[in-house]
């Protein structure tokens, strides 16, 4: 093989490799999402990008992480939060305030607030939270 074949094949074979990856990475729109399983109040054909924003808001409004109201599941080799498990009595207090928001935003601001919050709301963890776990109360 001469110098100019073996540029050849070696361009060929990046391209080649980068159409490999770009073809693997690609995700399907009629592709399975995401089984979530102990659902109670979001909507159980929510989105993975749904999920991870509401979630994420939940973090930044109530200033802490997912092991605030997820155990921690130590028995795979790198511990990760037990999404499934109502063991922690926080996670079923943020269903709970999770229900009340959506009767707020539905009763008093008309807001079509389903499962998935796809609708803007004006009632949120913040509005008494403020970046705390226990609600902030003025008196």
């Amino acid at each position: 093989m001469d110098f100019n074949q073996k540029k050849t094949f070696i361009a060929l074979a990046v391209i080649l490799g980068c159409m490999g990856i770009g073809i693997f990475s690609f995700r399907s729109p009629f592709e399975n999402k995401p089984e979530y399983k102990n659902l109670k109040v979001l909507s159980r054909d929510i989105s993975e990008e749904e999920m991870d924003r509401v979630m994420h808001s939940f973090n930044s409004e109530l200033g802490v992480t997912c092991i605030y109201c997820h155990i921690t599941d130590r028995s795979q080799a790198i511990p990760r939060a037990d999404f499934v498990s109502d063991e922690k009595p926080e996670k079923n207090i943020a269903r709970q305030m999770l229900k009340m928001t959506f009767k707020l935003n539905r009763r008093y601001f008309g807001s079509p607030v389903d499962g998935k919050l796809q609708t803007p709301v004006k009632v949120w963890c913040t509005t008494c939270h403020r970046g705390l776990p226990k609600p902030v109360w003025k008196k």
